[in-house]
């Protein structure tokens, strides 16, 4: 591997500080809003639209955001699903915040709806 590849992992490592970037659209703005509030961070940076790390600075989640009346016919949002199912059955805590409700997706593919504090309980 790259020697300057190698350090950089290393650094990062020892003092992982992931950027907030918690802009978007009002669903996203709120959750990374409420992350935040109890310690986290919230990384808007794709599919899943956040990687949210905790107080530690160390990745703890994954979540899709939605308007709570989003329809999911886009083969985009089917495809975000995929990735976040995937991501579960890695047993990578993965979920979809849609609103005012969280749903979380366990590693056999099941969803469920939570409270908030399942996901803030791991920050």
């Amino acid at each position: 591997m790259n020697k300057k590849v190698e350090r950089l992992i290393a650094e990062i490592h020892a003092n992982p500080k992931p950027l907030d970037t918690g802009a978007g659209n009002l669903s996203e703005v709120e959750f990374s809003k409420e992350i935040r509030a109890v310690g986290g961070i919230a990384v808007k940076d794709g599919w899943p639209d956040f990687g949210v790390y905790g107080r530690d600075h160390r990745f703890k989640a994954a979540v899709e955001t939605k308007p709570e009346r989003a329809d999911w016919v886009h083969p985009e949002q089917r495809h975000q699903l995929t990735r976040l199912i995937g991501l579960a059955s890695l047993r990578v805590p993965s979920f979809i915040r849609c609103g005012s409700f969280l749903i979380q997706i366990d590693e056999n593919g099941k969803a469920a709806q939570v409270e908030m504090d399942v996901l803030t309980r791991l920050l």
